[in-house]
């Protein structure tokens, strides 16, 4: 029986993700908790120089191409090049999964960021403080207060770590191969991962962020992107086929014993050791 164009789709997992993406965006122009910062005029881990927005290395808006559109265009590409099948299922769950990725790590990230407040290392050049009270105001002064956890980590990494798991995994089992043993194929699938820990890691230059927000960041994007794809995707080790491909088939060869138990007698009949040979 074929399934609903709705669940062999996964509109649901959709809305929902789109839903999660709202919220997340919406949390990140919120403002967040104002540490004190009375007893930190001297700190030298708030005193670093500021780095403007546009001489970042990495820029919000690079790490949108860097987080989304660089990891879909690498799944699309694959698709077209090397999995012949081209089934339009596998690329709307890999699609699925990643946007879902990013849409928890951005919303789970901005949560935090609101809810602790940490000041960044540049805060104090940001803040200009005369008598222990910021003498400037604005975006740049909220955004001073959002270091923990980085987002810019938390995102590349929930997106090129979910497009190097996938790509492990695809190279892994095509042909019935392995990854290990073919090193063009560990190259390939470990690059993403390297870009989205060299994003982590110019977060560090800039000044944005302390090695703690990094690491957290890092590691919370990494914990995104194998969770997302395990619930589009069985283990690594039992194949790459996403889990609404594997229903599908049972269903279809569900319905075919159904339809044709002269078969399933046969198969019964014979003996065990036809059936399991050593």
């Amino acid at each position: 029986m074929q399934q609903p164009w709705i669940v062999r789709h996964s509109l649901g997992d959709w809305l929902t993700t789109l839903v999660i993406l709202s919220v997340g965006l919406y949390l990140d122009k919120q403002p967040p908790f104002e540490q004190y910062i009375g007893n930190r005029l001297t700190d030298p881990t708030i005193s670093y120089p500021h780095t403007p927005k546009e001489r970042q290395q990495v820029t919000a808006t690079q790490l949108i191409y860097i987080s989304l559109l660089l990891p879909a265009c690498i799944i699309a590409a694959y698709q077209l090049v090397l999995h012949r099948s081209r089934r339009r299922g596998d690329l709307n769950q890999a699609l699925l999964g990643l946007l879902s990725s990013l849409a928890v790590a951005l919303t789970l990230v901005c949560i935090v960021k609101n809810a602790v407040g940490r000041l960044r290392p540049d805060f104090l050049s940001r803040c200009k403080p005369v008598n222990g009270v910021c003498s400037q105001t604005g975006l740049a002064i909220i955004e001073g207060r959002k270091s923990f956890p980085s987002g810019h980590s938390a995102l590349s990494m929930a997106g090129l770590a979910y497009v190097s798991l996938y790509l492990a995994v695809k190279l892994g089992h095509m042909q019935g191969g392995a990854v290990f043993g073919n090193f063009w194929k560990i190259v390939a699938a470990s690059t993403p991962w390297l870009f989205a820990l060299w994003v982590g890691l110019s977060r560090l230059e800039d000044y944005w962020h302390h090695w703690e927000d990094i690491a957290v960041g890092l590691t919370l994007g990494n914990a995104c992107a194998y969770a997302m794809y395990r619930l589009r995707y069985p283990s690594p080790l039992q194949g790459s086929e996403p889990h609404t491909a594997t229903t599908s088939s049972r269903q279809s060869t569900s319905g075919k014993a159904k339809d044709s138990p002269g078969e399933v007698e046969d198969a019964e009949s014979e003996p065990l050791a036809c059936q399991f040979p050593i």
